[in-house]
C-alpha cells in the first residue's frame, strides 16, 4: 500500500456505514470517523492485506458503528489493487458475534 492519506468507508453487517481519512504509513494506520479513532499496523503480501485494528470511540460519542464499548478489535483481510491505489477489506468485529465489517478505501494525496 502506498503512504499517503486515504478516504475510508466503514461499514457493518447490520447496515450501518460512517466516512473517514486514514493516514498510511509504512505498515501503520491512523485515521478517525465521525464516532471513532483507527490505529493498527498491517502486513503486505503481493496483493494480499491482513490487518490487526483497535478502535476506540471518541469521548463525545454514544457509540460507534460496531456498539457502545469504548473499544474494539478488528481483524481483517482482503486485497490493495495497486492499478487505482484502493483497498477492501473485511472481517469479525471481536465480542460481537455475528457483526462484520467492512472496509474500503482509495488513496487521495501523499504524504507531506
Amino acid at each position: 500500500m502506498i503512504n499517503g492519506i486515504y478516504h475510508v468507508t466503514v461499514s457493518t453487517s447490520d447496515g450501518q456505514h460512517s466516512d473517514g481519512q486514514w493516514v498510511i504509513d509504512n505498515h501503520s494506520l491512523q485515521g478517525t470517523d465521525a464516532t471513532s479513532r483507527y490505529q493498527g499496523q498491517f502486513h503486505l503480501s503481493g496483493q494480499h492485506v491482513a490487518m490487526q485494528m483497535n478502535v476506540s470511540r471518541h469521548q463525545e460519542a454514544e457509540r460507534t458503528l460496531f456498539g457502545p464499548a469504548m473499544q474494539y478489535l478488528l481483524s481483517l483481510n482482503g486485497h490493495f489493487m495497486s492499478d487505482s491505489n484502493a483497498f477492501n477489506l473485511s472481517g469479525p468485529v471481536a465480542h460481537v458475534p455475528a457483526l462484520f465489517a467492512t472496509i474500503s478505501g482509495h488513496w487521495l494525496k501523499a504524504l507531506d
